[in-house]
């Protein structure tokens, strides 16, 4: 059960099914490369405390779940080149805040409200749909 080709990183990592800690570390990393039976993935070094030998095991036991056995795993301190996943959620959930405060303060109803009544809206209070 090999992942696609061009499958992101971030789409395996939710279908390993971990949990806790585990999901945060793998969540922290980012696929370097899949090559002769080897997994390279970089953790953010910002959470190296999440990295233990056994966390590696278990991430190495589940990323063979996924790809097949047998798979070495290799994780490195560093900054990713790229997004982790949890850098991708957290940027995806400030664009879906910013949209959703663009969406009220452009809406022609709390203009009026605005205009009309001196209404203010209170950005705090403004959250995305779902």
């Amino acid at each position: 059960a090999g992942a696609a080709p061009g499958t992101k990183w971030a789409e395996v990592v939710a279908q390993l099914g971990l949990a806790g800690l585990m999901r945060e570390l793998a969540n922290n990393t980012m696929l370097e490369s899949h090559a002769d039976g080897t997994i390279t993935l970089t953790l953010d070094d910002t959470h190296a405390k999440l990295f233990s030998k056994q966390r590696e095991e278990d991430l190495r036991l589940a990323l063979e779940k996924y790809y097949g056995p047998p798979l070495r795993l290799k994780v490195n301190l560093g900054r990713p080149a790229v997004e982790t996943p949890a850098k991708e959620k957290s940027r995806l959930q400030d664009e879906r805040q910013q949209a959703a405060v663009q969406a009220i303060v452009e809406d022609p109803n709390v203009r009026a409200l605005q205009e009309k009544f001196g209404a203010r809206v209170n950005p705090a209070s403004i959250r995305p749909k779902i």
